[in-house]
């Protein structure tokens, strides 16, 4: 059986595809040709690292807020001792 030019080409480009779809598919994790594989370990490490993750943000937001609010209360103090000062030193004249 004579193959043409024309079909050759098609028959190499179709094997091309083939694989680069197949190289593709190796390199990507978690596909149904490269399922991923964990141990129970491994799954129980990484849930330990998110939660421990989770927690360092969650005292960092409260770290925060705990600043920000002595920061409001030792500018509020600031200002009302500032007003106290300004009415005792505020000068009364009697008539």
């Amino acid at each position: 059986m004579r193959i043409s030019q024309r079909q050759l080409r098609q028959i190499i480009m179709q094997e091309m595809r083939k694989i680069k779809a197949s190289n593709r598919h190796l390199m990507a994790e978690g596909s149904a040709g490269n399922p991923i594989r964990i141990t129970p370990a491994y799954l129980n490490r990484l849930i330990k690292e998110e939660y421990e993750l989770a927690m360092h943000q969650k005292r960092l937001a409260e770290s925060r807020r705990r600043r920000l609010r002595a920061q409001r209360l030792a500018e509020s103090k600031r200002r009302q001792l500032a007003a106290k000062r300004r009415r005792n030193n505020e000068t009364i004249y009697y008539y």
